[in-house]
């Protein structure tokens, strides 16, 4: 009731232009627009919701105060210091920006944008909206700055000056500590769906708190050069370096339409083990991918001439309006295979293999992204709410033409466990992560790289069975996909797996 109180009387503190620059600053961990939002009461619910500022954790609600210039907002309801940044230096260099730009300046920028912007976007639009039109448009990233200094070259050329000194920042990142500050918990495959980046932690009253947020966990911290014996690249060596986006492009993403997601789910099998808890998969996954703008297309319990059928039908689609294809199999299988409800074999090469530029020329040159829920494998598996997908023949396929990335929830010989209730591990583990880690602009492979730690530190009841993922990539650039504009999905309940 106190800390409601304190946000009741700093949101009647605050002005029109405050709430909204606050809503700006938090657009990265909201994961959707609030500048509509004329009191900071609603801003301050949704953290709430989230887990972000909480009474035991009000960090942000400091940090975002000092940010906009109230420090005797602070200092009048004692909020605590803070000591590690959860807006991200972006974020802060446009809203520094737009404190130096003029009303003059505003105008003339709107002016020059005008072809590339709606004109009904840009009417009495505020500096901070036109940033947001910018990179909703994809003009404007935290990668991506030419048409900003372009702009700024014309109208105020001292700013890219700002510019400058962020890019130029240089950058360590330490390794994040644990502070025993309460007991360690077995995180299932659902515990990350919300929050901004670490489990969540069982709080008072039912709550769920970010550990990263509340200090359980340190964040990736920037270290400027000689604090702590750090290290730093000579100034000059980093100024000859291309900007990363040079050295690593990522692969166009400004369709309409991401693309086609294809799910294929096998549950009932003809002669093999029912795969409950597939539904879960199936339900996360489809959710996700809309959530990611791709078209989704469900087929259920299919067998290999069906599988085969759909594959081949989704090649000769025209897919020259999207930007890639996503197809995910959940099924029983065996190494370099998965098999349709007739316990017939297909092998991943039959997958990729109409989907290659020669074969299907409208997805040349586009990333083809494969995830395979089965078993790559055959060994006993005795736990009781753990299941297996299985069955054995040695064959091995990769894709070696370009652009296709093929993810195995199991290296070749093993099994791949699924929770009967929750799903599977590699799945639930894959959704979980796009949804925490797109909206920060990591990269797929990244992502991948987190789903492979993820899944290999879960274990059975027993905490004797392991699983390992294998990534199999000729993919030539990055694969980021847009921030969606609309809120994450929730997490799927057990209740849709009937």
């Amino acid at each position: 009731m106190d800390f409601q109180k304190t946000l009741l009387e700093i949101s009647q503190s605050l002005a029109a232009g405050e709430v909204k620059a606050l809503a700006f600053l938090c657009t990265d961990l909201l994961h959707h627009n609030l500048s509509q939002e004329e009191q900071a009461t609603g801003l301050f619910n949704c953290l709430s919701r989230r887990g972000l500022i909480t009474a035991e954790c009000p960090h942000l609600l400091t940090e975002l105060l000092l940010i906009i210039g109230r420090p005797v907002l602070v200092k009048t309801h004692k909020l605590p210091h803070t000591t590690h940044h959860q807006i991200s230096e972006y974020r802060r260099l446009l809203y520094n920006l737009s404190q130096s730009i003029t009303d003059d300046h505003l105008s003339q920028m709107t002016f020059l944008l005008r072809p590339k912007l709606p004109e009904k976007k840009l009417e009495k639009a505020t500096t901070l909206q036109v940033f947001r039109e910018m990179e909703d448009a994809e003009l404007l990233s935290s990668s991506e700055f030419s048409m900003l200094r372009s702009i700024l070259k014309s109208v105020c050329p001292v700013l890219n000056k700002m510019i400058d000194d962020y890019e130029a920042k240089p950058v360590v990142v330490r390794r994040p500590v644990a502070e025993e500050r309460g007991p360690k918990d077995n995180v299932d495959s659902g515990t990350l769906w919300k929050g901004a980046g670490g489990p969540l932690l069982d709080g008072p009253n039912g709550t769920q708190v970010d550990q990263m947020l509340c200090g359980k966990l340190e964040p990736l911290a920037i270290e400027e050069e000689g604090s702590s014996g750090f290290k730093m690249v000579h100034e000059e060596m980093e100024k000859s370096l291309p900007p990363l986006s040079q050295v690593l492009p990522s692969y166009p993403m400004k369709s309409e339409k991401r693309g086609t997601c294809l799910i294929i789910n096998n549950e009932n099998f003809n002669s093999m083990k029912k795969r409950e808890g597939t539904m879960m998969d199936e339900v996360s996954a489809a959710a996700v991918f809309a959530w990611l703008n791709f078209e989704v297309k469900v087929h259920r319990d299919c067998d290999r001439n069906a599988i085969l059928s759909i594959i081949k039908e989704t090649a000769a689609e025209d897919h020259s309006q999207m930007d890639s294809l996503v197809c995910m199999i959940f099924s029983h299988g065996d190494e370099g295979r998965v098999f349709g409800v007739d316990g017939e074999g297909i092998r991943f090469q039959e997958l990729t293999a109409p989907f290659t530029g020669s074969k299907c020329p409208s997805l040349a040159g586009k990333p083809k992204m494969f995830f395979i829920q089965a078993c790559q494998g055959r060994k006993n598996n005795d736990a009781v709410t753990i299941e297996s997908d299985s069955d054995a023949i040695k064959t091995h396929a990769i894709p070696s033409e370009a652009d296709f990335l093929l993810a195995k929830s199991t290296v070749p010989t093993y099994f791949s466990y699924r929770d009967k209730k929750q799903g599977s591990w590699f799945i639930q583990s894959l959704c979980q992560h796009l949804l925490t880690l797109v909206p920060r602009k990591v990269d797929l492979l990244s992502v991948m790289t987190k789903v492979s730690n993820d899944v290999s530190l879960k274990s059975d009841p027993s905490g004797v069975k392991k699983q390992m993922p294998n990534i199999d990539s000729s993919l030539r650039r990055n694969v980021v996909f847009p921030i969606p504009h609309a809120p994450p999905p929730e997490p799927p309940t057990a209740a849709a797996d009937s």
